[in-house]
């Protein structure tokens, strides 16, 4: 006799098998804890076949359960409509709408999930695209910084080399231009920054 085994946690279908002979009654096959003869239902994408009590529990035995089917999103990639991060299902019974997820996958930074689909969002992508420019902004601050805070106690001091005295002013003037750039065109999505000291393109 066939029969289907259901996980003993979740009560869903793992697959068939086939009965024990009972020797003292050979009319009446052993089943074992969490199996049944009575067939699985037929599920679609994104459904389970699951075994449960009347109170939604895995029947250790298959007298006290009876199949159902139940959404079954488990190992499905799904992102959140909220900001895009990605969302894990690890039960059935549990939909994307139950977690505000959904199977579009994410495009990236500055789509927002509007009308059940992904849209540009031109707020959300100027100030990613500010933020990234702060950012770069900051580093190359810091750098200037770096590099001014070297050479200038030894020009201070007189003992500077000669690159170093010719290198202090244009890095103190390009640490000074540098806030400059958001106001010029192309910020922030495309930074205008001034020549690098050292660079070929400095003057």
């Amino acid at each position: 006799m066939i029969i289907y085994h259901y996980d003993s946690a979740t009560g869903c279908l793992l697959g068939q098998g086939t009965a024990e002979a009972n020797p003292l009654d050979p009319k009446s096959p052993l089943l074992p804890a969490y199996a049944t003869a009575t067939p699985a239902p037929i599920t679609e994408e994104f459904e389970c076949a699951r075994y449960l009590t009347p109170d939604g529990h895995a029947s250790a035995h298959y007298a006290d359960g009876e199949w159902v089917i139940q959404p079954d999103w488990r190992d499905v990639p799904l992102w959140s409509t909220e900001d895009g991060s990605t969302v894990v299902i690890a039960e059935p019974n549990v939909t994307p709408a139950d977690l505000g997820a959904t199977a579009v996958p994410y495009p990236g930074p500055g789509y927002a999930w509007r009308d059940g689909r992904w849209q540009e969002d031109q707020a959300l992508q100027r100030a990613l695209a500010e933020a990234a420019a702060e950012q770069e902004l900051a580093a190359l601050q810091a750098e200037a910084t770096t590099e001014i805070d070297r050479i200038q106690p030894a020009v201070v001091g007189g003992y500077a080399k000669a690159s170093d005295v010719d290198a202090l002013p244009l890095w103190q003037r390009y640490r000074y231009e540098l806030p400059d750039v958001r106001s010029q065109p192309g910020w922030p999505e495309h930074p205008a920054w001034p020549p690098r000291p050292g660079d070929s393109s400095t003057v």
